[in-house]
């Protein structure tokens, strides 16, 4: 294993929170996953889709001096700040950074932390067999010196449901529960683990639409900044076919020559309409060109186009 590459176990979604003495729960931290491999006092970093990332995160050689010369491999997150909470979008930053100096001078700028929640591999013992309780106790006792870079990320037993309520009230990605009997099953999808993420919603207006394939569309969403309309982005799961083939001829006979916000999408084939109708969009998170991440449609309303102000 030490050797790499590791799949790394994925959760299972799950819409509610709950609470339960056989689980864990963790905050779901909005990074970029990431594979630690520490092997005669040197680090390498694998992520996601097996892509090496030793070159982007040089701090995170930090592990090197915290385990001296044991040998492992974790299992974590890589997050990065901006206005005090993770975002993904800053890590992502880092991540495409490939240039030498480009990664020194981000490193002050954009630093970031390791979010250890798993140990795979101790001194060449496979510990994916064993029981995430016995994984835990390890990890804590390897990482008992705190570094500057790498921390072991905390877990609440039983409260799952107040976890929740607290990642939400300071604005964090959500929780993960995790069975405390449970092996790690590399490269797996499972209900061991289960993943509970807030979304937030947004009042919409229809600006337009696109056309898909077998009669789908994709709405072409707006709403109100500072007295402006803007593009928000393109919707098109939670749409039913009967929705849609009620909604077209309904949105033809209100075409417009032109978009009706100043930041329209490339889409050379999309159809613009004159703003009426309006709808709720449940979304992750604002992206940082103010768009909405993974939105899905949530039904109409009979709100004005007006009410429809970025929350």
């Amino acid at each position: 294993m030490l050797d790499g590459p590791v799949s790394p176990m994925e959760p299972q979604s799950r819409t509610e929170p709950f609470d339960s003495p056989r689980h864990i729960f963790e905050v779901k931290w909005d990074g970029v996953r990431m594979i630690a491999f520490c092997k005669g006092g040197a680090v390498r970093l694998q992520n996601r889709r097996l892509h090496d990332r030793t070159l982007q995160y040089p701090e995170l050689g930090e592990l090197s001096r915290m385990l001296g010369s044991r040998e492992a491999v974790m299992d974590g997150e890589v997050i990065a700040m901006r206005q005090g909470r993770p975002s993904f979008f800053a890590v992502m930053e880092r991540d495409v950074c490939k240039d030498h100096q480009r990664v020194q001078s981000a490193m002050r700028t954009l630093p970031v932390t390791f979010m250890v929640f798993d140990l795979l591999s101790m001194d060449g013992r496979d510990l994916t067999p064993e029981p995430l309780e016995t994984r835990k106790d390890e990890l804590r006792r390897l990482l008992r010196s705190p570094g500057e870079s790498v921390l072991d990320v905390e877990s609440y037993p039983v409260r799952g449901k107040a976890l929740y309520e607290a990642t939400g009230d300071k604005g964090l990605e959500g929780i993960v529960a995790k069975e405390m009997s449970g092996p790690y099953l590399p490269g797996q999808k499972s209900a061991l683990w289960l993943k509970v993420k807030h979304r937030k919603r947004q009042l919409c207006t229809v600006c337009g639409f696109v056309p898909g394939a077998g009669g789908a569309i994709s709405i072409l969403a707006g709403a109100v900044k500072h007295g402006t309309m803007l593009y928000v982005g393109s919707v098109s799961t939670g749409l039913k076919s009967r929705d849609v083939e009620a909604l077209v001829p309904a949105l033809l006979s209100m075409r417009v020559p032109g978009p009706p916000f100043p930041n329209p999408p490339g889409a050379r084939d999309a159809v613009y309409v004159k703003p009426a109708l309006t709808f709720l969009a449940d979304f992750a998170e604002w992206t940082e060109d103010l768009k909405m991440r993974s939105p899905v449609f949530s039904g109409f309303t009979a709100l004005a186009p007006e009410d429809c102000v970025m929350a």
